[in-house]
């Protein structure tokens, strides 16, 4: 029987890591990529790794790491992400991949370095944890969709041709102006991560091959809502979405907008994940989006490991979009 030493994550580790998350998933990720998800120099991440006598990484289990409004205050939560286990015989034999999670737990997940995880584990995941990793609170993801070219939606008045609206569509502003929107939307939101400048540029601006679009909508006085877009096949994916709860005409505007881009780019229709704001699902069915269930979709489970933070509690008020997860 091969023996493994479970780790934490050191530095020279990052090519074997990211070479067995390729093997594993039949990806190409680059080096680049794997350092801008993680950047483990920076505590963005935890990661727990089993090696061989040779060094090389057999499995692991590794959470990137997000600052969490928590109720008014301030938490640096997990979410699990590419975790794996080569398929060795001797790794399956010796239960490797959950001692290699427990080693996860002990070392990092505890209330002075990761109080809380959250992830969207598949089917085949969520069984594991709920046998043996302790996983309670969880829930079927919230996900809407709709066809790009659906029925046109109306203004509450009639306008004529080319007459100016109130609400004008163009790339996202000054960082001033998204901080600005983030402050008068947070009150909303007991459990979120903080849709800052500062997080939109760290989780979409920076990423390496450029994917996301963005778009926000104004009137004369201020930035109401703003969507990333990223385009994936025939479908345009809206990986975020934040709006003021004002007036429901911005997001008929945005929505028209981002329609003609998706059509330009081929796209066939809308996908969007949300939960946790109230004024935006209540607008949803009237935009036209239609709620998809079905077993592909994944659970949002929560794990609390700070005996002040109840995990229920989490799953109920936890404000999250395609953008909370790695899928996107």
């Amino acid at each position: 029987m091969a023996t493994f030493q479970l780790r934490a994550y050191q530095k020279g580790d990052e090519a074997r890591i990211n070479a067995g998350f390729n093997e594993i998933f039949q990806r190409r990720r680059s080096l680049e990529e794997w350092l801008w998800k993680f950047e483990p120099q920076r505590r963005r991440s935890e990661i727990a790794v089993a090696v061989d006598a040779g060094g090389d990484v057999i499995a692991q289990y590794a959470a990137t790491a997000v600052e969490l409004n928590v109720d008014g205050r301030r938490y640096r939560a997990g979410q699990p992400v590419d975790v794996f286990c080569r398929p060795l015989a001797e790794a399956r034999q010796g239960r490797l991949f959950v001692k290699t999670v427990l080693f996860f737990f002990s070392r990092f997940a505890t209330p002075a370095c990761l109080p809380i995880l959250y992830g969207f584990p598949g089917e085949r995941a969520l069984r594991l944890g709920k046998s043996k990793l302790g996983y309670q609170h969880h829930r079927p993801v919230r996900a809407w969709r709709r066809a790009v070219r659906g029925p046109r939606l109306r203004w509450p008045k009639l306008r004529l041709r080319g007459a100016p609206t109130r609400f004008q569509v163009r790339a996202v502003p000054d960082p001033g102006a998204v901080d600005q929107l983030w402050r008068r939307c947070a009150p909303r939101y007991p459990v979120a991560i903080a849709r800052d400048s500062v997080w939109l540029e760290r989780r979409f601006g920076s990423h390496p091959d450029a994917p996301y679009r963005y778009f926000g909508v104004h009137d004369h006085e201020r930035l109401r809502a703003w969507v990333v877009l990223r385009f994936a096949g025939d479908t345009a994916r809206w990986v975020d979405l934040l709006w003021d709860g004002d007036d429901p005409a911005a997001l008929t505007t945005l929505q028209e907008h981002l329609a003609r881009v998706a059509r330009r780019r081929g796209s066939t229709g809308f996908e969007l994940w949300m939960a946790g704001d109230a004024a935006i699902e209540a607008q949803l069915p009237a935009l036209g989006w239609i709620p998809e269930t079905g077993p592909q979709l994944p659970d949002f489970a929560v794990r609390s490991f700070d005996p002040t933070i109840g995990g229920g509690w989490l799953l109920k008020n936890f404000y999250y979009t395609l953008a909370d997860t790695d899928l996107a």
